[in-house]
């Protein structure tokens, strides 16, 4: 039984070994990540420009509810992992009389 390998096994189960790279995708737009793991502030960088903290970001979650990632929460990433910005706070419309 070698260790070693075991441990080389579980990390490419937990993200991209050195050398690849995750694609995952906010809104509409595809990006190529090398990190196994990132924070919400540094997913929230990704974009071009920022996103703001007007906006809350979350990880779709399918078949169950989607989870919103907070700034300080770690995100092991996978490939094809999908995330979607949303209004922070949505203020409902005016009754038209």
């Amino acid at each position: 039984m070698n260790d070693k390998n075991d441990i080389a096994d579980d990390r490419k189960e937990d993200g991209p070994g050195k050398g690849e790279t995750s694609q995952i995708r906010i809104d509409r737009t595809h990006y190529k990540v090398k990190e196994a793991v990132l924070t919400g502030a540094d997913l929230r960088k990704l974009p071009e420009p920022d996103i703001g903290p007007d906006r809350d970001l979350f990880e779709v979650v399918p078949g169950g509810s989607d989870v919103k990632v907070e700034l300080d929460a770690q995100v092991r990433l996978r490939d094809g992992m999908r995330f979607f910005t949303a209004p922070a706070q949505i203020n409902p419309g005016r009754i038209q009389e």
